[in-house]
């Protein structure tokens, strides 16, 4: 008797650390599962994205086939009382000379609903809806309007985040060609109120050169008559870098390349003095750079600079890298 029950006591015992056990797995599985779906709905709107593209670009697929992608430039967005109004212009990633237009134009409610193309665009019009590629032709841009098509907003949060899916049709001689594809817009990339500022102090610039890493002073100014930016940087040994966009207005995440004509007539160029002799990059002997406007408003000037300068007295040349620029804008007439 005592056989059988110090049998049923040792079989009880085993049998509730076995449960306990299973229970333990159990509750971890049954945490982790909590803490991931809490982390997910923690992730907030970006991260649950109801499209495929990233944020910033436009896609156009022809006939699922041929694909274009469009970085956006600009966004123009005013909301008054229950009327919306939002043009975004985007670039194609592959050519410099194509941009995509975008636009809804006095739509009442605005919200997440399929719009179709609109055929009237008078401006003084309500739910005006538009699409258009510009193309450069002969030196100069033409407009090719898209008239048929829908557009799907399937996720809008004003002043937020805007993800479309696109349905268009283009008459292409006596063709009709499918133009399928999304957008994903994020309002702040835009605003330059919420982007935030470059990691180095303001008024400064830093630039590497062949012989060094330097740290400068730097300010920036536009002359309103001129449509001139000037960044002007400056070290303690009186190197100079001074950086001209020209003739044009600048767009944040843009990538401006020197050499290129800008909007038809605009233009980056850059000198650096290293105290000695006198560098240009102008898209000349051999010369090039490029610059990345991140953050303008009407006090501050931001953002990535590089180049390769030549000396014509000496004939050679000079590699200004990872140039970064956080200056302080003055506006004049």
């Amino acid at each position: 008797m005592r056989c059988a029950t110090f049998f049923i006591i040792n079989y009880s015992e085993k049998l509730l650390t076995k449960s306990l056990s299973i229970l333990r797995k159990q509750l971890y599985i049954f945490l982790f599962i909590t803490i991931a779906l809490f982390a997910f709905a923690c992730s907030g709107g970006k991260n649950n994205s109801k499209v495929a593209i990233q944020e910033g670009l436009i896609s156009l697929y022809q006939n699922d086939t041929i694909s274009n992608f469009y970085n956006i430039l600009e966004v123009n967005y005013l909301v008054s009382a229950d009327t919306t109004s939002l043009q975004i212009t985007a670039v194609n990633r592959d050519s410099s000379n194509e941009y995509l237009i975008i636009g809804f134009r006095n739509v009442i409610n605005f919200s997440e609903k399929k719009y179709t193309i609109t055929e009237n665009n008078d401006e003084l019009e309500t739910n005006i809806v538009y699409v258009f590629l510009q193309k450069k032709l002969n030196n100069s841009y033409q407009n090719i309007p898209i008239e048929n098509g829908i557009i799907d907003v399937v996720k809008y949060s004003p002043n937020s985040v805007l993800q479309a899916k696109l349905e268009l049709k283009q008459v292409l001689n006596t063709d009709t060609v499918t133009l399928t594809g999304e957008v994903n817009l994020d309002f702040s990339s835009f605003d330059s109120n919420r982007i935030p500022n470059l990691p180095i102090p303001p008024g400064t610039m830093h630039i590497e050169t062949d012989d060094a890493k330097l740290q400068m002073t730097c300010v920036a100014s536009y002359v309103v008559s001129l449509n001139k930016y000037v960044i002007n940087g400056i070290s303690q040994n009186n190197q100079n870098l001074v950086i001209t966009l020209e003739n044009f207005k600048p767009k944040i995440n843009y990538e401006y390349k020197i050499g290129e004509t800008i909007d038809s007539i605009g233009q980056v160029y850059a000198t650096f003095d290293d105290g000695i002799d006198l560098f240009t990059a102008d898209g000349k002997n051999g010369t090039s750079g490029k610059i990345t406007i991140k953050k303008l408003t009407y006090n501050t000037l931001q953002g990535y600079f590089e180049c390769i300068a030549y000396n014509s007295k000496k004939k050679t040349q000079l590699e200004v890298k990872n140039g970064i620029f956080y200056a302080k804008l003055k506006v004049s007439e």
